[in-house]
């Protein structure tokens, strides 16, 4: 239902460290480039006029409004402004539009994560070399609880920072008291040393 360049989505199954992950992965169309840089505006419109449910909609824009306002901070300009890089391209919007499909059809209505690993040292973006985690992401992350990590990447993208940041309900060490009724394993693509990457 988005209308932009081409893509297909790529399911796997794949092993982290042990543990059986699905693995999705956006696969770019060679003949048709996407544009690495996206308005805000741009990106609403796209969102707006593909037709979801309400809640799509509404939990899609909230995480891209999240990021905007944390861009427009860090650029020292206006929301309207905000000229997205890395987070305009279409698998970070496929991602954020993704997980919203994902949280509506599951009808879920409450959302507990952990404290969020952000990660440290320096990674390369459209500005240069950034410190991790990116200020944007960072910026996102004021209020939550984050974790500590011996490792030295980017362990949450400014995309990872939306999403988590927009839409958890509570941030806990444990969990909170349950039933456990079903799980489910999603695979990074990253592969660490001495830890499954899973979700």
């Amino acid at each position: 239902k988005i209308h932009l360049e081409p893509y297909t989505l790529e399911w796997k199954r794949v092993i982290k460290r042990g543990i059986s992950a699905l693995k999705l992965d956006v696969i770019l169309d060679p003949e048709h480039p996407p544009k690495q840089h996206r308005h805000y505006s741009e990106i609403v419109k796209v969102i707006q006029k593909a037709g979801f449910n309400d809640r799509v909609t509404a939990l899609s824009l909230a995480i891209f409004e999240k990021i905007a306002i944390a861009e427009a901070k860090i650029h020292g300009t206006s929301i309207e402004k905000v000229h997205f890089h890395e987070v305009g391209a279409i698998d970070s919007i496929v991602d954020i539009v993704g997980v919203a499909l994902a949280i509506d059809s599951l009808q879920i209505e409450r959302i507990y994560a952990s404290p969020v690993p952000l990660g440290s040292g320096t990674i390369h973006i459209d500005h240069g070399i950034y410190p991790v985690p990116a200020p944007a992401t960072l910026e996102m992350m004021r209020g939550v609880p984050i974790a500590s990590t011996h490792y030295s990447m980017e362990m949450t993208t400014p995309t990872g920072a939306g999403i988590i940041s927009g839409i958890v309900d509570e941030f806990s060490k444990s969990f909170p008291p349950m039933v456990v009724d079903s799980i489910g394993y999603g695979a990074g693509t990253k592969d660490l040393p001495k830890q499954p990457n899973v979700l």
